[in-house]
């Protein structure tokens, strides 16, 4: 025989634990853009095969396996392919550890504009 209250066999009292509502991660706007921007990626990584970092010494020749987003990914830069560059993931990892060196190469926007958006872009 069970050693509990009678009334919390009776009535349930306590016996019921209520799930915490999962909260979604990623909104159902981001999930979309997070989709196309895949999408996008994917072709752009056909159409540029081969890794586009160059200095005055050599150019890379290793297979795309990044995008460097030159200019941030905020808002509409994410798709914004006029500041994407193909990347090998050595050469990526180069320019994130390296940043005013490949802010003088031109494989990082000037100082200031980092996450702002050209007046030309495509603001949907």
């Amino acid at each position: 025989m069970s050693k509990k209250a009678l009334w919390v066999g009776v009535f349930g009292a306590g016996t019921e634990k209520k799930k915490p509502k999962r909260v979604n991660q990623i909104s159902r706007r981001q999930r979309k853009r997070n989709e196309e921007y895949l999408a996008a990626a994917r072709m752009f990584k056909i159409q540029h095969p081969v890794c586009g970092f160059h200095d005055h010494v050599m150019k890379c020749v290793s297979k795309t396996e990044d995008i460097h987003h030159m200019r941030g990914k905020i808002g509409p830069l994410l798709m914004d392919q006029r500041h994407w560059m193909p990347v090998c993931r050595h050469h990526h990892n180069w320019i994130a550890n390296n940043i005013e060196i490949a802010r003088q190469r031109g494989f990082i926007c000037p100082k200031g504009l980092w996450n702002t958006p050209d007046a030309t872009v495509d603001r949907r």
